[in-house]
This record gives C-alpha cells, sequence and structure tokens, in this order.
C-alpha cells in the first residue's frame, strides 16, 4: 500500500476535490474561510502536496456542499473510468490533439523559428 501523494488515486482526489470546490462557485480564499484553514492549506490540497485523512475529507466535502459518500462515488467511477483510459489518463488528461512527433520521438516543429537559428546560417 502506497503511502505517497504521488498516486494515481490521490491526483483524481486532488481533481475531484478542485472540481467541487469550482461547482460550488468558492475561491481558495472563500473555502479557507469555511474551514478555518489558510488558503494555503486549500491550494496545497489541490496542488496535490497535501494529504488529507478521512475526517478532514468529510469536512472539506460538507463546506463544497457535497456528501462523503457522494464523493466517494464520484472518486470511484473516475478511478474505474481512469484505470480503462490508455496511460491511464482520463478525457480531462487525454490530449485531444498531440503534439505531432518525428520519427525519432522529437516533436516536429516544422522549421526553426528565427530567433534559434544559428546568426551565421543563412
Amino acid at each position: 500500500m502506497d503511502k505517497t501523494i504521488h498516486t494515481r488515486e490521490n491526483r483524481v482526489i486532488v481533481a475531484l476535490l478542485k472540481e467541487a470546490r469550482e461547482a460550488a462557485n468558492l475561491t481558495q480564499i472563500e473555502l479557507a474561510k469555511l474551514l478555518k484553514q489558510s488558503q494555503s492549506f486549500v491550494s496545497k490540497m489541490e496542488a496535490g502536496e497535501r494529504r488529507l485523512d478521512l475526517v478532514q475529507l468529510r469536512t472539506v466535502c460538507s463546506a463544497l456542499g457535497i456528501t462523503l459518500p457522494e464523493f466517494v462515488e464520484r472518486f470511484e467511477k473516475r478511478r474505474t473510468n481512469e484505470n480503462h483510459s490508455p496511460a491511464g489518463q482520463t478525457s480531462e488528461t487525454r490530449p485531444t490533439n498531440p503534439i505531432p512527433r518525428s520519427p525519432l520521438g522529437r516533436k516536429s516543429t516544422g522549421s526553426v523559428p528565427s530567433y534559434r537559428r544559428n546568426p551565421r546560417q543563412k
């Protein structure tokens, strides 16, 4: 069992928390005031730099106007969808217009911008 903030599941939780805050039309500062925390607490929570225990998660959900069971249901749906997507990408993270790549795997940019050309080349 991984105890890290760098798991796929934690990224899903973080995305859902931010989506729920935005759906509740709250800023980070407003949510922080409801939680009696600092704005940096909310920022770190949404950036995935801070783990929440179950009691904290329930409190955050309550402040966002959703229940913990509703949040867990959303989490399970998103986690399940993510497990069936290529490379664990959700529809939100999957690129819709990927950057063209050359046969060597490098980005295909077409021509070199003038500011990157060697000034001695003409």
